[in-house]
């Protein structure tokens, strides 16, 4: 087994907490009072909105079963339209984007309906909701060939295209010897979640605090909060199904913007994938600090066919400051391991005729947000 460690972001020592802000905030009443009511009066605003999901037109060749499939892993659903206003919505937020294009939508023909005669069927959104409404292009649903169940809006056909009709198609995106249309991508349908926490500061620095949620959508972004001291926060009225950063700084020139050298911290999983509310976690910012040290592993080897779970090794963090907890998670896209407390463990088998050495990336995270990745060769 060989390492090599990629080191994110250093400085020095950690200091402990202290609460300078009170003694500075006099020097600056003027502009303070003045952001204050205008962060609050934008929190008011955002809170006041938001009563219907968000939709999101996204341009992939994939089957209508992996469209579903991604759907939910993102916390939402292959959108559903069960309404003439909910139809008007969607086109709304997406625009001109659908115009000349076959996109799947949430529906299907019921696989448990008895009825042999397809142009029967009985249909049913991915969401249980009841199927009331309808937009079908003339003389469908016709269920060609038997195999076309899935529902999807028939943008590019030549005369209803423009009106962006409905048609089923079969499972497959692109199925030539069924259908002579080719679906290009899918409808994803989100809610809304929350992100609170709490924010602590670890210091004796004087500055105002500030605490934002970047990511999301580019239409409807997260937001900033500035704090006159540490504690509780809120962020509402984000989208599920986006990415999201939790970070803060304290702004110790007073200049309402992160410079260079003023403490910072961010939320220990970064970017995070909001799929349901993300509730109580904690953001610390310190005034210095360092990366934990590169990763053990203490290990054991892989072998042909071992089981899935089968341990792997024990994981061994350590950081400059021993108080700092520490979270290590696998960085890897094909999801062949998982930690599991300090037990590295396979979630999937492994063969030595196909890949003689199974590279991995283990991500050691301290509470103030700076890692260290650990590469190894198994």
């Amino acid at each position: 087994m060989s390492t090599r460690t990629r080191v994110q972001c250093a400085s020095t020592q950690v200091n402990r907490f202290s609460n300078p802000f009170r003694s500075r905030l006099h020097k600056s009443s003027g502009w303070l009072a003045g952001l204050l009511l205008s962060l609050l009066g934008s929190a008011g605003e955002l809170a006041a909105q938001q009563t219907s999901n968000y939709y999101q037109l996204v341009l992939e060749e994939v089957s209508w079963d992996e469209a579903v499939e991604i759907c939910q892993e993102r916390g939402g659903n292959l959108a559903t339209i069960t309404s003439a206003a909910e139809w008007q919505l969607i086109k709304q937020q997406l625009g001109n984007q659908l115009a000349g294009k076959d996109i799947w939508l949430g529906g299907r023909a019921d696989p448990d309906d008895p009825n042999p005669d397809p142009k029967e069927r009985r249909w049913i959104w991915v969401t249980g909701e009841d199927w009331e409404y309808t937009r079908w292009r003339s003389r469908e649903p016709d269920g060609n060939f038997g195999v076309q169940d899935r529902l999807y809006i028939n943008g590019s056909h030549s005369t209803e295209g423009v009106q962006l009709k409905w048609n089923d198609h079969p499972n497959k995106a692109v199925e030539p010897a069924f259908s002579r249309y080719d679906i290009v991508g899918y409808i994803a349908e989100f809610g809304w979640a929350s992100i609170t926490g709490n924010l602590r500061y670890v210091g004796t620095k004087s500055g105002i605090l500030y605490i934002s949620v970047t990511g999301g959508p580019s239409d409807n972004p997260g937001g900033n909060r500035m704090m006159l001291q540490p504690g509780a926060f809120n962020f509402t009225n984000l989208v599920k199904g986006f990415e999201y950063t939790i970070s803060a700084y304290l702004d110790t020139n007073f200049n309402q913007k992160q410079d260079e050298g003023e403490p910072k911290g961010q939320y220990i999983y970064t970017p995070y994938l909001l799929t349901e509310d993300l509730k109580d976690i904690t953001v610390t910012v310190y005034d210095e600090n360092s990366p934990p040290h590169p990763l053990v592993l203490n290990g054991k080897s892989l072998h042909d066919d071992d089981a899935l779970g089968t341990e792997v090794g024990t994981v061994v963090p350590s950081d400059p400051n021993p108080e700092q907890e520490l979270i290590v998670y696998v960085i890897d896209p094909t999801h062949k391991f998982r930690v599991e407390g300090d037990k590295l463990i396979t979630t999937t088998t492994f063969d030595s005729e196909v890949i003689q050495a199974q590279p991995l990336v283990l991500r050691t995270v301290d509470d103030g947000g700076l890692y260290t990745d650990t590469e190894f060769n198994l």
